[in-house]
């Protein structure tokens, strides 16, 4: 077997293994789910704004923004020249869906009482 074939073959690997990793670990949806569930239980709510050419708080429908207005930005990848713009842009829905659910609720049971 040609030595330079094999080492050709392990550089691709590593290099693969690499690049995959941020999606995978830090913007996957279901990392997006497990923060935003910590976050709901710390008391530490804060919403993703995210976007290429303009960010804007993505998974949050216009008629819930008045809910949202308050809460801390939560830093993720953005901009048109950013290559995990788009893995950021489905780790904010998720994440901003499970605290858009968490902030109706509270509302819910405020008005309740």
């Amino acid at each position: 077997m040609n030595i330079n074939f094999v080492l050709a073959a392990v550089i691709v690997t590593v290099l693969t293994a690499c690049v995959s990793t941020p999606f995978a670990g830090s913007l996957s949806p279901q990392k997006a789910n497990a923060d935003a569930q910590q976050d709901i239980t710390n008391q530490t709510l804060q919403i993703c704004y995210a976007g290429t050419r303009a960010t804007y708080p993505v998974g949050i429908p216009p008629e819930h923004l008045d809910l949202i207005k308050d809460l801390p930005r939560k830093p993720v990848p953005n901009g048109c020249t950013e290559p995990l713009a788009n893995a950021a842009i489905k780790y904010s829905e998720t994440y901003n869906k499970q605290i858009l659910a968490f902030l109706i609720k509270s509302k819910k049971t405020e008005q309740g009482s």
